[in-house]
């Protein structure tokens, strides 16, 4: 489980747009707003999936209060914000078994107004994740745990917005990340076409380097993650 929650993949390569819907949820349109959350990339199918998740995000108790404020906050910091934020729901086998979900940016804006970014959650793999069975006597942060499968997306969902949050609001942060990322990725494919094997100590700097700036981006994600993997819990029975 902590590779699971640790591993964040960064692609820098544009996805095309996949099926357009009228559908509105909450404001959101995939056809209407060109910025905040975007649901332009969901198949037909999959917007049931994105309602049922935008569902706990906007759930309320009886007394009209809402049950998950953090991330009812995460979501409306990004949807109102100028940046465009696709979200996608991969429901394939392809990559590794351990990426419950990933953020990244697909296009940098100079000005840092309006940078395009991508969550996308990995629904197989998150449905594979297991799970401690025994009690959490404690109460301490264990992801997915006593969670049903819609809140393990949300609890996904979560911890992605929180990398959205913290990188494209400081320019700096989306800098890095971006150069990082474009620095790795040119010298891993450099790296792939040498024969034999042979390792290239620059390789291997980079990697090391871009490693290190991706531990410390999960500090603030897995922060967001347990305060709203806190709130689904303590929501369970009330929705129930």
């Amino acid at each position: 489980m902590d590779v699971l929650r640790k591993i964040v993949v960064f692609v820098l390569t544009l996805v095309s747009t996949l099926c357009a819907s009228t559908l509105s949820v909450n404001g959101i349109a995939p056809n209407g707003p060109s910025h905040g959350i975007l649901l332009d990339r969901l198949k037909a199918k999959q917007l049931k999936i994105w309602l049922a998740i935008n569902s706990r995000i906007y759930a309320e108790a009886n007394d009209g209060s809402f049950l998950h404020p953090t991330l009812k906050a995460l979501f409306e910091t990004l949807q109102n914000s100028k940046h465009r934020i696709f979200v996608e729901l991969d429901e394939s086998d392809q990559g590794s078994r351990y990426v419950a979900g990933t953020f990244a940016i697909e296009r940098l804006d100079p000005a840092g107004l309006s940078h395009v970014a991508v969550i996308k959650l990995r629904l197989r793999n998150i449905d594979r994740a297991v799970a401690p069975d025994s009690s959490n006597v404690n109460g301490r942060f264990v992801p997915f745990f006593g969670l049903m499968k819609l809140d393990r997306y949300t609890e996904v969902f979560a911890h992605e917005m929180g990398h959205a949050v913290d990188v494209l609001f400081d320019q700096n942060r989306a800098s890095a990340l971006d150069e990082v990322s474009k620095t790795t990725d040119v010298i891993i494919q450099e790296q792939l076409r040498r024969s034999k094997g042979k390792s290239d100590p620059r390789a291997v700097l980079e990697i090391r380097r871009r490693d290190a700036f991706l531990n410390e981006l999960e500090v603030p994600a897995e922060m967001v993650e347990a305060e709203v993997w806190r709130e689904l819990s303590v929501s369970t029975k009330l929705r129930q």
